[in-house]
């Protein structure tokens, strides 16, 4: 699970939230060395601690956190750093399974109404050392992803990304936006 975060149009939420509870329910988190395993540990027990805490905070919160696939048969009593995937529906925007990076198998999903607040929000997000450098919008609901650019110096950064379905719904609400890539009609263009 390597998304950060999900914002999906509330007309497609539950069938997004369905979907991804079906795939998840597949997983089973184990040693590498298991070739039943479709998961492995996180890096440390200092990060899965990290992310349960996440996710903890999230449910306090009032965020409904779905637990999902299985634990290989000892890895719940093994010394390795196992935690099974999570989605974490309608999280507040505040918290941190949202607003910092949590290397782990848990993925927030926030619905919105309207496309520009939507834009305006993940836009104007200032990123901090903690926080994702990169800044991808779902325009119509649907899921996108931008492909990583090598930076010179060996690591992957995330473009900006915006992606329609309607150039003209585009320029309307993202010509004051500067995004690196523009996805219209299933073809992306570097702008």
């Amino acid at each position: 699970m390597a998304v950060k975060r999900v914002y999906v149009h509330r007309s497609r939420y539950d069938e997004l939230v369905d979907a991804l509870t079906s795939a998840l329910d597949t997983h089973c988190v184990g040693a590498g060395t298991d070739p039943a395993s479709t998961m492995g540990p996180l890096n440390s027990a200092a990060q899965r601690d990290t992310v349960t805490a996440m996710l903890a905070e999230a449910a306090d919160a009032g965020a409904e956190v779905r637990e999902r696939g299985t634990l290989a048969p000892g890895a719940a009593t093994s010394a390795g750093h196992f935690l099974r995937p999570a989605l974490v529906l309608d999280p507040d925007p505040r918290l941190r399974i949202v607003t910092e990076q949590q290397f782990g198998p848990a993925l927030p999903i926030l619905p919105f109404d309207d496309v520009d607040s939507v834009v305006d929000r993940v836009n104007n997000d200032s990123p901090s050392p903690k926080r994702t450098p990169s800044r991808r919008t779902d325009r119509n609901g649907e899921c996108g992803c931008t492909p990583p650019a090598l930076s010179g110096r060996g690591t992957a950064a995330l473009r900006p990304y915006v992606r329609a379905t309607d150039p003209a719904r585009f320029e309307r609400t993202g010509s004051s936006r500067t995004p690196a890539v523009c996805h219209t009609n299933g073809t992306d263009t570097a702008l």
